[in-house]
């Protein structure tokens, strides 16, 4: 199964509580008052989820394309423990 496809965007709805759509008619995820302003913050980091994910993919296949190029099969472990924290949020997110 796949997520619904972005953009997704940060409104307000009539309680000015922060909702997330892909489109003014289709949510997402509602963020309810947690302490200040806690709850906009995770409508925005649920928003940028999308985003994050796709650069995440990104960065991993990029570094795991030049960890093998400059190093071979002795790629160094501080790389080795990024590939594997990258890859863990990946599965993470499309489980």
């Amino acid at each position: 199964m796949s997520h619904t496809k972005g953009p997704w965007e940060v409104f307000d709805d009539d309680k000015g509580e922060p909702v997330v759509h892909v489109r003014h008619d289709v949510d997402i995820a509602m963020c309810f008052h947690i302490t200040g302003d806690e709850h906009k913050a995770n409508a925005r980091l649920i928003a940028a989820a999308p985003d994050l994910l796709a650069a995440v993919k990104c960065l991993e296949a990029d570094l795991m394309g030049a960890a093998e190029e400059f190093y071979g099969d002795d790629i160094p472990r501080c790389w080795l423990l990024s590939l594997k924290e990258a890859k863990t949020a990946i599965a993470k997110a499309i489980k």
